[in-house]
């Protein structure tokens, strides 16, 4: 029988010396240090209804087990419900819930499997640290890979494929598309449409800053995370910070930029934290492939072994990235009774199965537009096959 652990929930930074219990668990995901830097940036943000927190367990010696960043979440309606009445039911009276995002790292910020001190089994500081959340919280949603035990007390969905690429054995970013002459297309297209992607490391300019956040406004909002109404603080925090491992890829149009991509160095990977594109225009001309394109390309220039693209939510991230693990959302509650419910509730959610698999099975928007196929972009055969896990 594994120890029993203590925990405890705050939003205390991480210190000097907890970063060094845990530095050998980060090298096991590819990581460093480089972590705490965004943890600690986004436990700074914090709206009315949604706080970053900290859990941390510790043993019977009190000595840190591991840690992990978790979402304190109330009024969390909209997310459930597009129906504004079912919404209001959901938020009065408020009963706040913990949101823990395990199938990523760094994706949003906050994503993260949890980690552990030298010694310490990862799955059994999972358990513990949802069963002590359990006691805290009336309900909580884990993401989580379909195939992982997520122990008990849990109602399950299936939720977005959690993304990445491997750019081991590529000396290019080309190569992933090499196959694909649409692809070649919309590069082109891109270009003789006036489109560049400038990259920008550290904070971005003021104009740049107000630009890419009126991109987020004009996309509208299908599938709303739990930590919505910290949403754009948390966006406004990576586009400020004086950090040169915030790297922005800017898309431009003419001169107009279009979308942005932003992303952090941490350890062997760049982790995308936030992205939008102006949905108001006609058309961007593909400047989301040139995007995540540029990306790949500045993370092959800097020698790092992979993407992490985050939740996949469109047809063309799709379409564009090889490696996806299915993924659930898991709703945990020590209740019975809400257990019981909440079957119910996510038959008329927004997280119903067929309105999480519209997300990438609807038509690409351009390519309704310009008469193309949604299912023209091919990949190298043997990219295709590799949808396995990469963990470092």
């Amino acid at each position: 029988m594994a120890p029993k652990l203590h925990f405890t929930l705050s939003r205390e930074l991480v210190t000097e010396a907890e970063k060094a219990i845990l530095v050998d668990d980060l090298a096991h995901w590819g990581l460093d240090n480089r972590v705490w830097s965004i943890w600690n940036m986004l436990l700074q943000t914090g709206s009315k209804m949604v706080r970053p927190m900290m859990v941390r367990g510790y043993d019977e010696g009190g000595r840190l087990a591991g840690v992990t960043l978790i979402e304190h979440c109330s009024h969390t309606g909209k997310s459930l419900f597009a129906n504004p009445v079912l919404a209001f039911l959901i938020d009065h009276p408020s009963f706040p819930i913990f949101y823990w995002e395990r199938t990523g790292l760094l994706t949003d910020g906050h994503a993260n499997p949890g980690f552990v001190a030298a010694g310490q089994d990862r799955h059994d500081f999972f358990l513990q640290a949802v069963a002590f959340l359990q006691k805290k919280y009336i309900q909580g949603c884990v993401v989580d890979f379909a195939d992982a035990d997520g122990g008990k007390n849990y109602v399950a969905t299936p939720f977005t494929n959690a993304g990445w690429i491997d750019l081991r054995g590529l000396n290019k970013a080309d190569d992933l598309y090499a196959s694909s002459k649409n692809f070649r297309r919309k590069i082109r297209k891109f270009a003789n449409k006036g489109g560049t992607i400038e990259t920008i490391r550290g904070p971005l300019p003021p104009e740049m800053q107000a630009a890419a956040l009126a991109c987020m406004h004009s996309n509208p909002l299908n599938l709303l995370a739990a930590f919505q109404d910290n949403y754009e603080n948390m966006i406004r925090a990576s586009l400020t910070a004086p950090n040169p491992d915030m790297v922005h890829f800017v898309a431009r149009l003419e001169g107009e930029i279009v979308g942005y991509h932003t992303f952090a160095i941490v350890g062997q990977r760049l982790a995308c934290l936030s992205g939008a594109f102006d949905r108001t225009r006609h058309t961007n001309f593909h400047a989301y492939e040139n995007v995540l394109l540029a990306s790949m390309e500045f993370a092959l220039a800097q020698r790092l072994r992979g993407v992490e693209t985050g939740p996949i939510v469109n047809p063309t991230k799709d379409k564009m990235v090889p490696g996806q693990r299915a993924t659930e959302i898991r709703f945990y509650s020590r209740w019975a009774p809400m257990r019981l419910l909440l079957p119910m509730m996510l038959r008329y959610s927004r997280l119903r199965p067929q309105a999480i698999a519209s997300l990438v099975e609807q038509d690409d928007t351009e390519q309704r537009q310009e008469g193309g196929n949604s299912q023209n972009l091919v990949l190298t055969q043997s990219l295709h096959n590799s949808r396995h896990s990469f963990t470092g």
